[in-house]
């Protein structure tokens, strides 16, 4: 009985000993990206009402900080430009996000069946410059959605983060 006792607890130690044994992993350096992000509404902005600039506004800081986060995410250093001023070549390529078209859909202060259109959608043109200001890609992608304007910047940010990522695997 006692041998079958210690070889029950030497199989057991054996057992727990391996199990909580971490294996070596070799983990090997990422490279990372470095992209400067300059989003702008200017021309779309001017022909909202003051309500609706309010909500594009409310829109494009929420595009902001949820492209910046999706591309780190994704291995890129980012940095966020307030204006095209503010670049230098150092930065890395220049990913520009301009908002042709807005539309706010019915907002929240308003009752769904008192208003016009339900529907918020968005259309951005985006371009990609490498440092010296040439063109590398540019393209429009629009989202029409019942869920609101932040919903269809995240659809387009998801969009826009994947192409850029396939470029540059691609080179």
């Amino acid at each position: 009985m006692k041998h079958i006792l210690l070889v029950f607890l030497f199989t057991l130690s054996l057992g727990i000993t391996v199990s909580c044994s971490r294996p070596q992993v070799t983990i090997e350096p990422v490279r990372s990206e470095t992209i400067a992000v300059l989003t702008s509404a200017k021309k779309e902005s001017r022909q909202l009402s003051h309500q609706d600039q309010k909500e594009l506004r409310r829109v494009m800081s929420w595009l902001d900080r949820d492209i910046v986060e999706l591309l780190r995410h994704n291995k890129f250093e980012t940095v966020l430009l307030q204006d095209m001023k503010e670049y230098s070549s150092s930065m890395g390529p220049l990913f520009i996000v301009n908002v042709e078209y807005f539309n706010p859909g019915v907002t929240t202060s308003l009752p769904r069946g008192r208003s016009g259109n339900p529907v918020s959608s968005l259309d951005i043109n985006y371009k990609l410059l490498d440092q010296r200001g040439a063109l590398l890609t540019e393209w429009q992608d629009g989202v029409h959605s019942i869920k609101g304007g932040t919903y269809c910047a995240r659809t387009l940010n998801r969009r826009a983060v994947a192409k850029i990522s396939e470029f540059f695997e691609s080179r």
